[in-house]
């Protein structure tokens, strides 16, 4: 998996895990990244992009995660990921996202290779995940956020 030069490119990219079973954390994290899309509007797939990584890829099959898609009404520059068991858990631990299947992940990251990443809380709301990724473009320190 080419994640950075494939999926990431030089965009801000806001990266979350799910997995297609759950009932509770991953829909309430996914809904608020689907209020972010809209505010992003045209932004998405441009400047900014969506990577939603399966932490249960045995279990999320294309059909699971196209129903996912659908259900949050995912669209352009919003990709949903998975791939073999051992390749998505290195992703994750890279990203600093990994937990075992049927644990949630509190967090979520924010930008690239190049801008740095931000941790930030999923629980953050839709304008202030806004305001993080237009700080992380404007090069702006973590401190300096509101």
């Amino acid at each position: 998996m080419h994640f950075n030069s494939g999926v990431v490119k030089d965009r801000v990219a806001v990266i979350t895990s799910f997995f297609t079973s759950c009932t509770a954390f991953c829909p309430m994290t996914q809904e608020r990244m689907a209020r972010l899309a809209k505010l992003l509007r045209s932004r998405m797939g441009k400047d900014v992009v969506f990577v939603s990584v399966s932490v249960d890829p045995a279990n999320d099959t294309p059909v699971a995660m196209k129903a996912w898609g659908e259900k949050f009404h995912i669209g352009p520059g919003w990709t949903l990921v998975s791939g073999k068991t051992e390749d998505v858990q290195s992703l994750l631990k890279s990203l600093g996202l990994f937990v075992d299947v049927q644990r949630h992940q509190s967090m979520l990251i924010i930008g690239n290779q190049k801008l740095g990443w931000r941790r930030v809380s999923s629980w953050s709301s839709p304008a202030t995940l806004a305001q993080v990724i237009n700080d992380i473009e404007k090069g702006l320190p973590q401190s300096a956020q509101k």
